[in-house]
């Protein structure tokens, strides 16, 4: 099943690699929490931001990339400054 909708969040514990961790992701989606992204991009996009994010990582983190089906993704409710920032459909970055 083909997945355009994702919810990513990571536990970086090393400061340098949490700022490149951070940086590769909002490349892909767009922040709701500090943490936490939601992306709306296509599988083979998720596939490189595994594969960047495998360069950086080690033992001690932690990154979950979570697929959403679209009726979910449609059910999600937003409350707060998130709502002042539409979401963007679309990728983030040309590979």
């Amino acid at each position: 099943m083909k997945h355009s909708h994702w919810l990513i969040c990571y536990d970086i514990h090393d400061p340098k690699r949490l700022r490149e961790v951070e940086k590769i992701v909002s490349r892909y989606g767009v922040r709701v929490q500090k943490s936490v992204f939601e992306a709306e991009v296509k599988d083979f996009m998720i596939d490189n931001l595994e594969r960047r994010l495998g360069q950086i990582i080690d033992g001690d983190d932690f990154v979950a990339i979570i697929p959403l089906c679209e009726e979910d993704w449609q059910k999600a409710e937003r409350y707060g400054l998130a709502l002042s920032c539409r979401y963007v459909s679309g990728p983030y970055e040309i590979l």
